[in-house]
C-alpha cells in the first residue's frame, strides 16, 4: 500500500522524560495545539 501510494514517511512524535525514557509516542502529524496539550499533560510545560 505504501509503495503503491508513494508514501515514504509517516510523521512520528516521540516524547521523552528528562532521563531519556520514552513516555509517549504519536504516529501522524499533530497540530501545534495538540503538542502543547501533550507537553502540559506530561508536565513538561505549564
Amino acid at each position: 500500500m505504501f509503495e503503491q501510494n508513494k508514501i515514504v514517511l509517516i510523521p512520528t512524535q516521540v516524547f521523552f522524560d528528562a532521563s531519556g525514557k520514552e513516555v509517549d509516542r504519536r504516529i501522524g502529524a499533530l497540530p501545534k495545539e495538540e503538542v502543547i496539550k501533550k507537553l502540559k499533560e506530561l508536565k513538561f510545560i505549564r
